[in-house]
């Protein structure tokens, strides 16, 4: 499996170094509505592509099935309202596993915020999973415009250095509530090409 689409491992708690002052720009966790939907591609290659939709509301808990090339059908996972952490898990054709799985990103967002998280759980980048288990360092490097086939976005550009020679740059763009960029020099680009989310009232 390519890079992009590892799970980062954790087990020890994040260390998060906040402002008491948050700059603006700034942005919280995302709020998702039913049927809020985003599909991503490896530049250059069709044939590799994930699919995310949330499919219901229950009680602090959104339902999202994701569906990637080469899977005979959605996986479902159970995410964490106030974190967007996984914490629960059901593969096609197969009895769910309870996961608490953190999200890499830790809100709120702010240029020069940083975090870190030590090797032995889970790390849900963009809601791939894979093998791996490596310390990551953290820092949110600016809010610029980026360009995707989805369209023109502002967002968080967030370097994470893994171990103590890779390195992923991800983009964070608040108006799409998701990640809408994955760079690594080994694998290339994965980034968004369409979504759909509903207006917040």
């Amino acid at each position: 499996m390519i890079v992009l689409f590892w799970a980062l491992g954790c087990t020890n708690p994040s260390r998060v170094s906040d402002r008491s002052t948050v700059p603006s720009p700034s942005c919280d966790v995302p709020v998702f509505s039913v049927g809020d939907n985003w599909h991503w591609k490896l530049r250059n290659n069709d044939r590799t592509w994930l699919l995310k939709r949330v499919t219901a509301i229950e009680g602090d808990a959104y339902i999202i099935e994701r569906q990637m090339n080469g899977d005979i059908g959605p996986i479902v996972e159970k995410v964490d309202k106030k974190a967007l952490k996984t914490l629960y898990l059901t593969p096609p054709g197969r009895h769910g596993w309870i996961m608490n799985t953190p999200y890499i990103i830790k809100f709120p967002l702010f240029v020069g915020k940083k975090w870190a998280m030590a090797p032995g759980n889970t790390v849900v980048l963009y809601g791939l999973f894979g093998t791996g288990s490596f310390p990551l360092n953290i820092q949110v490097m600016s809010f610029e415009d980026v360009e995707t086939p989805a369209g023109r976005f502002k967002a968080f550009r967030m370097d994470c250095k893994v171990g103590i020679e890779w390195f992923v740059s991800f983009w964070y763009a608040p108006d799409v509530r998701n990640i809408i960029r994955v760079e690594t020099e080994r694998d290339g680009v994965f980034e968004l090409i369409s979504y759909s989310v509903k207006d917040l009232l």
